[in-house]
């Protein structure tokens, strides 16, 4: 059972609930993303399995998943890399922002790396992982079904993407 802290918008704990108790109660806790761009000037991305009970079948950003309780963004982003992608790269710390709709009450940090490979995927996560060039990217974003968390990850990374 993953237990995740409940913060409020100054992220601030104010308490603790599993996740599925955090979602079910539409309460704000912690989550990171992480966008990992190769040589090539792509950026990869996943698409979510079908059977998630948020976003099936959009695509999302490299990694993404929950904070424990306790245990701090930099930590989980790490641990959440090395469980989706099977990789450790450097990472930089890009922001944050919240993601608010009917479904989810995050906020988000978002980490930006760059690697070429190899990955080990975890299949029980995702459709599958697609490098996708930066130019095509931010030309067909707007037609794909992109989760929230990608869409402002994206957004935050723009900077580091010249010539889009």
């Amino acid at each position: 059972m993953e237990i995740v802290d409940i913060i409020n918008k100054q992220d601030e704990v104010v308490g603790q609930k599993t996740r599925k108790e955090s979602h079910a109660q539409h309460l704000l806790h912690r989550s990171v993303h992480v966008m990992i761009l190769n040589s090539e000037r792509e950026i990869l991305l996943q698409l979510r399995k079908r059977d998630k009970r948020n976003y099936p079948l959009f695509w999302s950003c490299s990694v993404g998943g929950h904070v424990y309780s306790g245990e701090k963004p930099e930590e989980a982003v790490y641990r959440e890399m090395q469980e989706e992608i099977g990789i450790r790269t450097d990472l930089e710390f890009v922001g944050k922002f919240i993601v608010d709709d009917a479904t989810e009450y995050e906020m988000v940090f978002v980490y930006f790396g760059k690697f070429d490979g190899p990955f080990v995927f975890q299949e029980e996560e995702m459709e599958k992982a697609q490098f996708f060039s930066v130019k095509n990217l931010w030309k067909e974003k707007t037609e794909m079904n992109l989760t929230p968390h990608c869409s402002g990850a994206l957004e935050m990374i723009k900077d580091k993407l010249p010539g889009i």
